[in-house]
Order: C-alpha cells, then sequence, then structure tokens
C-alpha cells in the first residue's frame, strides 16, 4: 500500500528475509536518503525525553513546544503517546499507533483535544512502543511541566 522495502543494516546479507523491513517514513520510501530503519552501529542512547522542560507555549519563540525524542531498541515499532493532567484525565493523543523507525521526534504544543490552550501545570506523556505482535517494546511515563511567563 504504498510503502517499499528498506534494508536495516548495510552490514547484513541483503538475501537474508530478516535483512529487510517495511520504509516508516512519511513518504513510504526513502530513495537517495538514508533508510529510516537503518541500525546505526554506535546508537547506545535508548531512552525517552522530553525537552525543554518546563516549556511555555506563549508564542514567544523561545520553548513554545515540547519535544518527546525517543531511541528504540528495535528498528520498527507501532507508536502511541498521550498526554495526561495530574488527575490522570486524558487531555491530548499526540500519536494512536503510527509506525516508527528507531529513532524519533514528537511535538506537543501546550493544546488539548479540544484544540484550546491548557492551563499552567505539571503534566505526564505517556510514551509507548508496540512490536507487531502487539507486545510491549518500551513504555516511559515522563513529568513535563506547562509554564508561562509572568
Amino acid at each position: 500500500q504504498g510503502v517499499s522495502l528498506e534494508r536495516r543494516s548495510p552490514a547484513h546479507s541483503s538475501v537474508e528475509r530478516t535483512s529487510w523491513t517495511s520504509s516508516v517514513a512519511p513518504s513510504g520510501a526513502t530513495p537517495g536518503a538514508v533508510n529510516s530503519v537503518v541500525a546505526l552501529p554506535n546508537e547506545t542512547n535508548k531512552d525517552v525525553i522530553v525537552t525543554p522542560n518546563p516549556f511555555s507555549p506563549d508564542s514567544d519563540g523561545m520553548d513554545d513546544a515540547a519535544t518527546i525524542r525517543y531511541h528504540l531498541d528495535d528498528l520498527t515499532a507501532f507508536i502511541r503517546v498521550r498526554i495526561f493532567d495530574s488527575a490522570g484525565r486524558i487531555v491530548r493523543t499526540l500519536e494512536a499507533g503510527g509506525l516508527s523507525g528507531p529513532t524519533g521526534q514528537i511535538g506537543w504544543d501546550g493544546f488539548g483535544v479540544d484544540g484550546r490552550s491548557l492551563p499552567v501545570g505539571i503534566y505526564v506523556v505517556l510514551f509507548e512502543a508496540f512490536a507487531q505482535d502487539g507486545s510491549i517494546v518500551s513504555r516511559r511515563k515522563l513529568p513535563v511541566v506547562l509554564a508561562r511567563h509572568m
């Protein structure tokens, strides 16, 4: 359905079935560019971080959005990222299950599901990555502070 195959690593044999997987690039392919699922040999920082933290979505051009960056051990995974308020209520779904490569980032602008600016406070980012069989590859809960200049 418009998605091409990519090699996971140039170091592995191209005749092995496990050397190939579907492209996770938004365009469906990466001709002439680095493959979206390539395994980089020195990639050891496997984690999820939120920066900047705190952030202030006040349109002043400084720290207006939080970025959730992730590094996974698996070359492909389905990603779900949700934001909860301090009472545990879901206020926004940033990604509902999109296919991703081993690294990526997702931005949050401080708005809720209704498109309105959320109040100042502590929020929880729930990052989940799932394998093709539905098993959890990674699950992280991270605090993020939404602030405004006084």
